[in-house]
């Protein structure tokens, strides 16, 4: 996830930078997302004119 991160402060969360963090990281409650990345594995082409498909 792609956005700005946070950091706790005594008066409150502040900006801190822009950063791209992985979902499993810890810091994922302080990112204020903007964009998902995400990558494409697999895929299957099907005929969407083919109601089988």
């Amino acid at each position: 996830m792609r956005g700005a991160l946070y950091l706790a402060e005594p008066t409150g969360p502040r900006p801190y930078d822009a950063r791209t963090l992985q979902l499993a990281d810890p810091r994922i409650p302080w990112l204020l997302g903007g964009q998902l990345l995400v990558e494409l594995l697999d895929y299957t082409a099907v005929d969407l004119d083919d109601p089988m498909a």
